[in-house]
């Protein structure tokens, strides 16, 4: 039997939660959100401890757009009773374990998602989609919205299709091991990169341990009050009008807002190489290498060579490593899930995304595909980011039901 909605949310990660909590008391009933997990989690394999997040809380699933839900970080600690003690703690920024079991806390609190369902397959026929899910079911949908995350990114000369034994970032948690006497190389000079680098030193004895970046320093997360500002739906409205070549660059330009490394891990980091070697008289052989790209890697029996070339000398090194991480990202991956779609839709294979979020199709009139997280080339660089999370799922959930949902702020102290 075919179950018919009004949208089926593809995924049920952090970007599609918003859009859940947003809609679960508004009246609406007929959408489901299907997600392949047993149960809602969020970088539970980075949850390496005491990380703290980037983003300040309030700025959650919720608030920015309805501070009255009950699905907000506030309420949760509300309901938790521990809401005095938060205001208690000084100088501490959130760590990413206390913001995952919020959103855990919301997850379980929503009646719209369902789990352990996995969409192999998406069509479209008669203004409508067939949706397609691992245990048989056949669902109908008037609209999609496409929340089913984002895929690891690998350099060219390191993809997993050749190389088998490595790891990502994403899921370092999972292949964690005693690096004690081993030799380390890790790949990536953001954030990611850093706290695995700082992990490792602080708790294991490594033989060697080697943090490549690409960029030219270490470059701290811009966090000023005014390079907030392009976090506000105000700078992305203004974003969306440019041109192409105008938003690459800008995007470029204000990549360090989110993909910088926060200045309390530099410091961290910074001290404890400095406490290490003149002081404590540890005879480490800890390496930060800044300006070095990995051009290839060859797959030893045990372990790996790797050649790294020097992007101010053009000098290649060689080093033999036991462990080989990579810190370098995600690309989105919601094209595969099109791609029935897209073989009697070519524009769907580069889309054009709307302002609303949606794929600029030819049955964008009535059948709309939205898209979360799949928009940096024309929102900006804040699309991946959880800061404007529930902005965007309000944006999309006013489109969808085609009236004001939520009420649209366009606020800013800088004139863009």
């Amino acid at each position: 039997m075919e179950e018919l909605y009004e949208f089926i949310g593809v995924g049920a990660g952090v970007f599609n939660l918003s859009l859940a909590a947003l809609l679960e008391d508004k009246g609406h009933s007929n959408y489901v959100f299907l997600d392949k997990k047993s149960q809602f989690s969020w970088h539970g394999d980075m949850m390496l401890p005491k990380t703290e997040m980037q983003t300040d809380p309030i700025k959650d699933i919720v608030t920015p757009v309805e501070p009255t839900n009950r699905f907000s970080f506030l309420n949760y600690l509300q309901e938790r009773g521990i809401l005095y003690q938060f205001f208690n703690r000084k100088g501490h920024a959130t760590t990413r374990k206390q913001f995952s079991e919020y959103l855990k806390w919301a997850a379980n609190g929503i009646k719209s998602i369902q789990y352990s369902v996995d969409v192999t397959s998406i069509n479209y026929e008669d203004n409508q989609f067939f949706v397609e899910t691992d245990k048989g079911r056949y669902l109908r949908s008037k609209h999609l919205v496409l929340g089913c995350g984002i895929k690891l990114k690998f350099p060219a000369c390191a993809e997993p299709k050749n190389i088998s034994s490595y790891h990502h970032s994403a899921a370092h948690m999972k292949y964690k091991k005693k690096y004690d006497g081993r030799k380390v190389a890790i790949i990536g000079g953001g954030q990611s990169g850093a706290e695995i680098f700082y992990d490792i030193i602080s708790n294991d004895q490594p033989e060697s341990i080697s943090w490549f970046s690409g960029r030219s320093h270490i470059a701290p997360l811009e966090d000023s009050c005014f390079s907030n500002e392009i976090y506000t739906p105000e700078y992305i409205a203004k974003f969306y009008t440019l041109p192409a070549e105008k938003k690459e660059k800008l995007n470029r330009e204000f990549l360090y807002t989110s993909d910088g490394v926060t200045q309390s891990l530099s410091d961290a980091i910074y001290n404890e190489l400095f406490e290490n070697k003149y002081f404590l008289g540890v005879d480490t052989n800890y390496n930060v290498k800044v300006s070095s790209r990995l051009i290839e890697v060859e797959e030893l029996n045990e372990g790996y060579k790797i050649f790294v070339k020097c992007q101010l000398t053009s000098e290649v090194s060689e080093y033999i490593v036991d462990d080989l991480i990579f810190a370098t990202g995600y690309t989105t991956r919601y094209q595969s899930l099109l791609s029935n779609v897209s073989a009697n839709h070519s524009e769907l294979n580069e889309p054009e995304i709307c302002e609303d979020y949606s794929i600029n199709w030819r049955h964008s009139a009535t059948n709309k595909i939205y898209v979360q997280n799949g928009a940096k080339h024309t929102h900006g660089v804040s699309d991946p980011n959880i800061s404007l999370a529930a902005w965007r799922a309000s944006v999309i959930a006013n489109s969808l039901f085609g009236e004001e949902l939520f009420k649209m702020s366009r606020e800013a102290l800088i004139n863009f």
